[in-house]
Formats: structure tokens, C-alpha cells, sequence
């Protein structure tokens, strides 16, 4: 992709160069690649020399607010708020700035892979939004389903929860649902308060107000982890939230379809597997059919596994790598996304990461 180091005039003369993409957009001249690829400072500079209005907007009404959510772009996000944007400002579809940043943490960015730092970025971007008063609760667009605000809801839950700690449980939920984005972070705090046994149950089975539970998260993460930690503790596959989604819905809305296989069959026990040793024999078949572990090193992880002495001791290996097999698929798909961005579709229907993209003229 395109990316630009230089100074305020290097910038306008590529946007001069792209006067078809200016025309399209409507934006005065450099403003939209400032926006995207520039620095915060000529971002600033080319607002002040062209005395464009803060929420100038472009040709499908969005504004420079919209634009730099959708691309992550913390500090100019942060700039344009300090000049007054409007954080609920919405383009001629319905989008707005939040559920730009959303789109980022639900994998609908083609042009960015669906991984931890872009999961962490977007709630940098959403958090800014919120404290300027942007409203979680916005009415979206026709064509975008409601799970995509569903981080940007988990966000503000976040920003406003931490005066509601006022027990055990409440910590616990709190600290747990704010590290929703950043799948390891996530995991390790679920595992952390699971082990508070007087806790683990009721927080296995514990929903906020919209009926989430941590299963719906780990699912929609596609945390293997902390959905088979859940799992053990009495979390229920088929609790639905407020939307009447499952974390089985949700893992399958998220593209871990692998995952759901354990979901879909969590409430039995037909093999008699504990959740945690039925997750990582399922975990250690969809990576080996993936290519991302051999089957002569899954044997060895079995092996390894046989030689512990306690069934207590199995399953803390066995979620400890379950973790680590999480870490790799989240390489693996970043791989593939950055394979994926040099590559043209031939698919003339449009995908639901191309919901996001299409709002600015990508595609």
C-alpha cells in the first residue's frame, strides 16, 4: 500500500496526482491522503491552509472523522475530536465513525488483517470516540448486521462499567470483558479470575445487561483458550443474549467455524471428555487439517500429555496450548490477509468485509 513520510507539499502534490480520486471524494486537495497515509501534523496544517471546516465532508457525506476510524488512525482521530468534529456525525448510508472503527475489530477491513494489534487499535480509536460522546447505541446502517457494533458496544460498556465494581464478580466481569479485543490479553484474564473458585462458576455463567455472557466473547474472539476454561466451569453454549444469539451463533457470525464444532457439541459428553481435553483434540485436528501443526508433533502433544500425572495437570498443559495454538492461528490469518490484499476477487457479490471498504470508493 501506499505510504507517505514526507512533507505537507510531497502530500498535496500525490493528492494533485489522484485528481480523479479528489473529484470522487470532494475533499480539498490533500486532505483525504493526509487523512489516510499523511501525519497527524500535516493533517493539522492542510485543515488550517485550506480553511476546510472540520467535518468537511466528501461526496457520500462522509466526514475526515469517519475516514481516519476507518483507518485507525488514533492521532489524527484524536486531533479532529480536540477541533470539535462531530463524533456522531453520520454519511449518506448511516455509517459514523464508531462503527468504522468496529468494522476494524469484527475482520471487516480487507485491507487489514484481523489480529490482536489491529483488535487493540480499534478500541484505542473507539475509546477516543466515546469520550468525545459518541453513542454506541446509533442506529446502523440497513445493510450492516448488528453484531459488527457489537465491540463498539463491549467498548462502552468498558468506559463506563468501572464505577459498577462493586464485588468480586463485578471486578472479575469488568476486567475480563474491557481485554475483549485482544484475544491473548482476553484469555489470560479469564484464566486468571477462573481461578478464583469461589468466583469461576458464577462468572462462567454470569451476563451483563444485554445477556453477554464471557463465552459469547471468547466465542466471537475465536478464543479456544477461554472458551474451553469457560467450558469447564459450567458456561452454557446455548445462553442467549439480549439479541437471541448464542456463543455458537456468534463463533459462526465470526467465521471460527471450527470452534463451533466444540460449542455445538459442549452440552454433551458422549465421549466422556472433559470440555478442556474434547477442545484440544478438536483444536489439534482442524490445525493439523490446516497445515499449521504436523500430525507426527500432534502425537507428540498427546504423548506429552499421557506423561503428566494428574488430570489436573493435563488440562493446565492442555489449555496452556491451546493458548499457543490460538497465537498461531492468528499468524496463519494474518498471513493469508496480507496474501489476500495483492489478489483481485472474481466474485461479483459483495462480501461482508467489503461493507466497510465500500463506504469510501475502495472498491
Amino acid at each position: 500500500g501506499l505510504s507517505l513520510e514526507g512533507s505537507v507539499t510531497e502530500i498535496s502534490l500525490v493528492a494533485l496526482s489522484h485528481r480523479g480520486l479528489h473529484d470522487l471524494m470532494a475533499f480539498p486537495p490533500g486532505l483525504l491522503i493526509a487523512a489516510r497515509f499523511g501525519k497527524v501534523d500535516d493533517l493539522e496544517l492542510l485543515l488550517d491552509e485550506s480553511g476546510a471546516a472540520v467535518d468537511v465532508r466528501d461526496a457520500n457525506g462522509s466526514t475526515l472523522l469517519m475516514v481516519c476510524a476507518f483507518e485507525l488512525q488514533t492521532a489524527h482521530v484524536e486531533a479532529l475530536l480536540a477541533r470539535g468534529a462531530d463524533p456522531n456525525a453520520t454519511d449518506s448510508e448511516g455509517g459514523f465513525a464508531l462503527l468504522n472503527a468496529s468494522l476494524n475489530a469484527c475482520g471487516m477491513n480487507p485491507a487489514r488483517a484481523a489480529n490482536d494489534g489491529t483488535r487493540q487499535r480499534a478500541r484505542e480509536v473507539g475509546m477516543l470516540l466515546l469520550a468525545a460522546g459518541a453513542k454506541a447505541d446509533a442506529a446502523l446502517p440497513p445493510d450492516v448486521p448488528a453484531y459488527m457494533m457489537r465491540p463498539a458496544q463491549q467498548w462502552a460498556d468498558a468506559a463506563h462499567g468501572k464505577a459498577a465494581r462493586t464485588t468480586p464478580l463485578d471486578e472479575a466481569w469488568a476486567e475480563c470483558s474491557e481485554a475483549f479485543g485482544a484475544t491473548a490479553v482476553f484469555a489470560e484474564a479469564v484464566l486468571r479470575w477462573l481461578q478464583e473458585r469461589s468466583l469461576a462458576t458464577a462468572l462462567a455463567a454470569h451476563a451483563d445487561e444485554r445477556g453477554v455472557t464471557l463465552l459469547h466473547l471468547a466465542a466471537s474472539l475465536g478464543s479456544w483458550q477461554a472458551s474451553a476454561a469457560l467450558l469447564s466451569h459450567g458456561a452454557d453454549a446455548a445462553a442467549a443474549n439480549g439479541a437471541g444469539a448464542t456463543p455458537l451463533e456468534d463463533a459462526l457470525e465470526f467465521g471460527h467455524e471450527e470452534l463451533a464444532q466444540l460449542l455445538l457439541a459442549a452440552p454433551r459428553a458422549d465421549a466422556g471428555l472433559s470440555p478442556v481435553e474434547h477442545a484440544f483434540d478438536l483444536r489439534c485436528a482442524a490445525s493439523v487439517d490446516a497445515g499449521a501443526l504436523t500430525a507426527a508433533r500432534a502425537d507428540e502433544l498427546t504423548d506429552s500429555l499421557a506423561a503428566l500425572g494428574s488430570d489436573e495437570a493435563r488440562e493446565v498443559r492442555m489449555l496452556e496450548l491451546l493458548g499457543e495454538l490460538d497465537a498461531c492461528g492468528e499468524e496463519e490469518e494474518e498471513s493469508e490477509a496480507e496474501g489476500d490484499e495483492s489478489e483481485e476477487s472474481d466474485s461479483e457479490s459483495e462480501s461482508e468485509q467489503e461493507v466497510g471498504a465500500r463506504r469510501f470508493g475502495r472498491i
